[in-house]
């Protein structure tokens, strides 16, 4: 991340977000995997892919930005 980019600072909090999320949803998996809660589990495994989609496309378009720094330093110095 770049210290003043505002596109950084606004994607990092994506990324951060979507991956608070897809670990809250992996912690709720696991506490219905240890009460042997198949019904529940079976509901936070689509969650879970979702939440999993989501964060790697946070991830992705963070770094794809971030990139966009990297082209433009090389293209100043």
């Amino acid at each position: 991340m770049l210290g003043d980019c505002v596109e950084c600072k606004l994607l990092s909090e994506r990324f951060a977000e979507a991956t608070k999320t897809y670990f809250q949803v992996l912690l709720k998996s696991q506490l219905a995997r240890n009460a042997n809660n198949p019904t529940l589990l079976a509901e936070l495994e689509a969650l879970t892919l979702v939440a999993s989609e989501k964060r790697g496309a946070a991830r992705w378009e963070l770094r794809q930005h971030e990139a966009t720094h990297l082209q433009a330093n090389r293209q100043t110095a």
